[in-house]
C-alpha cells in the first residue's frame, strides 16, 4: 500500500476495510464449516449400533447420555444451519475480495467519483452482513495490520484467550474493546 500517495487516505482506509472484511467472512465460514462437520459427525456415530453396543456395556446411563447428546447436535445443527451459515459467508468474501480486485485495478489515482463507486459498493454488500461480531473483527483488524507492516500502536488492543475463543460465536466483553485506528501511514 505504500505506493498510495498521501492524498488517497481515504482509498487506503477503504482498502484496509475491505481486506479485514474478507478475513472476517473467511474466518467465520470455517468456523461453521467446521461446527457443521462436528455436528455431523457426532450425530452420525450417535447412530451407529456399534456404538450403542459399546456403550451398552458402560451402562444405561451413558448409552442415554451419548444419544441425547446426539439429538442436540443434530437438533442446533439444524436450527444454526451451520451450512447456510458458511455458505453466505463465502458468498459475502468472494464479494469483498471483487472489490478489493476492482479497487486494485484502478490505481493509487483514482478520482473522488470512483472513490464514491467503491464506498457505495463495499455498503451495499455489508447491507447482505449479518450482524458484525467485534471481537473477531478486532482480531482481523490486528492480523491484517501485521500482515500489512503497521506498528503495534495501529493495532486494537490484547484479546484474551476467552475472547479469541468465542470470537465466532459471541462477542465476549466486547464493550472493553477500544476504538480501531484507521491504520493510516503517517
Amino acid at each position: 500500500m505504500s505506493g498510495f500517495k498521501e492524498n488517497n487516505k481515504e482509498q487506503i482506509k477503504l482498502l484496509f476495510d475491505v481486506r479485514r472484511s474478507v478475513r472476517y467472512h473467511t474466518k467465520l465460514r470455517h468456523f461453521y464449516n467446521r461446527l457443521g462437520k462436528f455436528f455431523k459427525v457426532f450425530t452420525i456415530i450417535g447412530g451407529l449400533g456399534t456404538v450403542t453396543t459399546l456403550l451398552a456395556t458402560a451402562g444405561e446411563k451413558w448409552i442415554l447420555l451419548y444419544g441425547s447428546l446426539a439429538g442436540i447436535c443434530s437438533i442446533i445443527d439444524l436450527v444454526i444451519g451451520t451450512d447456510e451459515i458458511a455458505r453466505l459467508h463465502a458468498d459475502l468474501a468472494v464479494e469483498f475480495i471483487t472489490l478489493e480486485r476492482q479497487m486494485i485495478l484502478a490505481g493509487d489515482n483514482i478520482s473522488v467519483n470512483q472513490l464514491a463507486e467503491f464506498t457505495d459498493r463495499r455498503l451495499e454488500i455489508e447491507t447482505k452482513e449479518p450482524p458484525v461480531l467485534r471481537v473477531l473483527d478486532a482480531i482481523c483488524h490486528n492480523e491484517l495490520a501485521t500482515a500489512m507492516g503497521y506498528p503495534e500502536s495501529e493495532k486494537s488492543q490484547k484479546l484474551s484467550w476467552l475472547q479469541k475463543f468465542l470470537a465466532p460465536i459471541c462477542d465476549f466483553s466486547a464493550d472493553s474493546l477500544r476504538k480501531q485506528k484507521d491504520c493510516l501511514p503517517d
